[in-house]
């Protein structure tokens, strides 16, 4: 099992929780496809089907508000007994990207950084993606000379396990309730 361990009493630490981003506003998706594809620019008819789907879904992801209320609900249980905590949210492909939010965190004064993806399964398709991104912001910020923990995985922790199961069971549960009985679990 992998072990998330956080320092306790540790005056200016950071918590980087790291996500892929998603554009919020329908006309961020041509630059968003850009900064995915490696500067690459789609073409009119890729950035109007990838519209049309986040039309779909009211006009822009929900994934920066549901990291920002992660964020705000980490924060609150880390300083819990005074701790001094910060959570920060640093996106690959979209705003607040990593650099400018390692650069937040030189200009917090931050002594420590504890950098979590939160895709728990490691992948060399996002979480080494991440580690680079955050390593090259690191480089060009000057932060090389603090305590730097980057967790790599986290997919065997018992509380995430415990909420997929909890999650799993509310979901048959309303399945069976409407009479479908018979369903299958793809995980």
């Amino acid at each position: 099992m992998s072990e998330i361990s956080l320092p306790h009493k540790i005056t200016h630490t950071a918590v980087l929780l790291l996500a892929h981003g998603a554009p919020t506003r329908l006309q961020d998706i041509p630059e968003y496809l850009k900064n995915i594809r490696g500067g690459r620019v789609s073409s009119p008819e890729v950035i109007q089907e990838i519209t049309d789907r986040y039309e779909q879904i009211g006009g822009g992801s929900p994934l920066l508000d549901i990291t920002r209320s992660q964020a705000a609900a980490l924060q609150k249980l880390l300083n819990q007994d005074g701790d001094d905590f910060k959570v920060y949210l640093g996106m690959r492909a979209w705003a607040p990207f990593i650099q400018e939010t390692v650069q937040q965190m030189v200009t917090d004064g931050v002594q420590r950084i504890v950098a979590l993806c939160l895709a728990p399964q490691y992948s060399r398709w996002s979480t080494e993606r991440y580690m680079k991104s955050f390593s090259d912001a690191l480089a060009q910020s000057g932060l090389w000379d603090i305590e730097i923990q980057f967790v790599k995985s986290w997919p065997d922790q018992p509380r995430l396990i415990d909420a997929f199961v909890e999650r799993y069971q509310a979901a048959a549960d309303r399945l069976r309730a409407e009479g479908r009985e018979d369903f299958h679990t793809l995980f």
